[in-house]
């Protein structure tokens, strides 16, 4: 207990639990999920601006910031300046592919495949979102393209 507020364990975290109440937390409507971005935004814990009110970094919500908070990344691994300034593409291929064709050999097992565009390098976070659900620009002119956008 801190004050009044029970501290769960990370599997008590309702997000692992029932669809209704993985649903209240997704919407900011469930009252363990409200307590526990309290209580981390009260220790000084990084919580996403946008997902402040709603629901703390890894709690299961299916954006990328799962698999960074899994890896034990901090907010600053990628937020370089400041926590509201996006990374760079630098910042990204840092950790995933060290350069573009090198990222490029690594998603080679998808056809068509995502990082050998006729755009050129297209920025990570065009496609890629951490704090939010990615997205596939490409089907806007390809809709056959539809491979699932990490």
């Amino acid at each position: 207990m801190l004050g009044d507020v029970h501290i769960a364990m990370v599997s008590d975290i309702p997000a692992v639990g029932s669809s209704r109440e993985s649903e209240l937390l997704r919407r900011g409507q469930s009252r363990c999920g409200r307590r526990l971005v309290g209580i981390l935004a009260a220790a000084g814990a990084c919580i996403p601006v946008a997902l402040h009110a709603q629901v703390p970094p890894g709690a299961g919500h299916g954006f990328l910031i799962d698999k960074h908070i899994a890896a034990n990344l901090k907010c600053t691994s990628c937020h370089k300046t400041t926590r509201s300034q996006p990374p760079t593409t630098a910042t990204c291929l840092a950790c995933h592919g060290k350069t573009y064709d090198a990222l490029a050999v690594q998603s080679a097992g998808s056809v068509p495949n995502p990082h050998q565009s006729h755009e050129g390098e297209v920025p990570c976070a065009a496609c890629h979102h951490v704090h939010t659900a990615s997205e596939n620009p490409c089907a806007q002119c390809h809709p056959g393209f539809a491979f699932k956008v990490p």
